[in-house]
Order: structure tokens, then C-alpha cells, then sequence
């Protein structure tokens, strides 16, 4: 197996096995907090494909941020925390952040076949799925934060190498990786966010076991299935087209 590492502004136009998005802060980390709840259907848009599929679920929540939109269309902000405190259960889930969602798209359109999202809190359901499927060829995308002025964010690229560790079967420094994320985040974020609650979302290991694919779809926006648990050993071609949000 090969692991090549790329931050989102270095993302290579060539042919791998699958693409892993990682934005530990927040994006990757509220995708297992939604899908836990069970949505209908969970999809990652901009702000030029809102009102299309406004029109078409208008019931539909909008989650996340925006710098062009009022903060009054969220339902609640980019922060695992305060998407935890809704009730998505078989809701249409709109989601949308300046960041993770937009490198995700990035990626998609470059390579529309096989997209996960990995955080800390299910780095272990995506290295088992990756692993069952024996894929030869994965690049990992840390996403980085464009408000900052060299760009890179420190806790994506220590969840990067702790997911190469795994995929290479050596646990022996993700409890090193975890620590350094979080340090990174309390320390780098302005203002930081202390909640227990948000962190415990966010750094928990396995908390969730499932595994996000991001589909393409012809309308423009990106439809997000999981793999559950007892799904993590069906082949690469079963699970095309066919992974379920329950």
C-alpha cells in the first residue's frame, strides 16, 4: 500500500485507488456527528447550489457557516456541539463550511470515484474499511485553513500521519497525534472553544464507526452515505451506488 500526503492546495490531477479529506477542525468532524443521527439525506453545497436544492427540499436544514450568508439561515454553526443538539433524524441536511466542504469539492470534481471523510473520531472505522478493500494507492488530503497566513493547520496534518500509522498497522503513536492535534487547536484557534463537549466530538477515537463516501451528483452538490459497521466487508463494487444512510 502507498500513502501519499497533500495538503488541499497541492491536490495531484491522477488516478488513486481513493482520496481521504481530513479537516479535523471541523468539517470531517461534524460529517459522523450528522450521519450518527440517521438524516434522510445528508448533502455538502455552496452557496451557488443553495437555492436549487432549497427549491427542491424545502424543508431541508442548513448547517455550518458561510462568509457571504447571514448567520441567521444556520440551523446551527460549524461546531460538532452544536450540530449535536439538533434533531436530524430522517431530515434533509444541507452543509455548508468555508473550509473542509469546499476542499471536499475540491476533490470530488478531480476525482469523482472513491472520496472519504476521516477525522480523529472515526479514523479507525475509515483505516478498516480502506484496509478490507485492499487498495494499493491512497492520498490523504489535509485541508489546511485558509485564514491562516501560511495556510496549514497543524491538527489535520497530525490526524494525516495518524491514519498512515494505521493503514500500516502501527498503532503505537495515535495517543501522540491525538495530543498534538488537540493542543494545536486549543493553542491556534482565536477565539478557542473549551467546551468538554465539543472537544470530546471531536478527539474521541472510534467514536463513531462509520465511514463517509462522498458521491458527485448531476445537480451540482454532494450527496454524503455511510458504511456502518456491519457493512465495512462488502466489495468496492457492491458499495458503489449502493451505501445506506441507516
Amino acid at each position: 500500500m502507498k500513502i501519499n500526503y497533500f495538503w488541499s492546495w497541492e491536490v495531484p490531477d491522477e488516478p488513486v485507488d481513493v482520496y481521504v479529506i481530513i479537516d479535523v477542525y471541523a468539517a470531517t468532524s461534524n460529517i459522523p456527528v450528522m450521519l450518527f443521527m440517521k438524516p434522510k439525506n445528508l448533502f455538502v453545497i455552496n452557496e451557488d447550489s443553495l437555492i436549487n436544492i432549497k427549491n427542491k427540499y424545502p424543508n431541508s436544514l442548513l448547517v455550518g457557516e458561510s462568509d457571504e450568508l447571514p448567520k441567521e439561515m444556520f440551523a446551527a454553526k460549524n461546531l460538532p456541539y452544536n450540530i449535536g443538539k439538533l434533531k436530524l433524524k430522517n431530515k434533509t441536511i444541507l452543509y455548508m463550511s468555508n473550509n473542509g466542504s469546499r476542499v471536499i469539492e475540491k476533490v470530488i470534481r478531480v476525482h469523482p470515484q472513491f472520496v472519504v471523510t476521516a477525522s480523529f473520531n472515526n479514523l479507525f472505522a475509515v483505516s478498516t474499511w480502506i484496509t478490507n478493500h485492499n487498495f494499493s494507492l491512497i492520498n490523504i488530503i489535509s485541508s489546511g485553513e485558509k485564514s491562516f497566513p501560511d495556510y496549514e493547520a497543524n491538527e489535520d496534518f497530525y490526524c494525516a500521519q495518524a491514519l498512515g500509522r494505521l493503514l500500516k498497522k502501527d498503532k503505537s503513536k495515535i495517543s501522540y497525534y491525538l495530543k498534538k492535534a488537540k493542543d494545536f487547536v486549543k493553542s491556534a484557534y482565536s477565539p478557542p472553544v473549551p467546551l468538554k463537549e465539543n472537544y470530546s466530538l471531536i478527539f474521541t477515537l472510534n467514536r463513531f464507526s462509520l465511514v463517509p463516501i462522498c458521491y458527485f451528483e448531476k445537480e451540482g452538490y454532494i450527496s454524503i452515505k455511510q458504511v456502518s459497521p456491519e457493512r465495512l466487508e462488502r466489495s468496492t463494487n457492491s458499495l458503489r451506488g449502493n451505501c445506506s444512510t441507516s
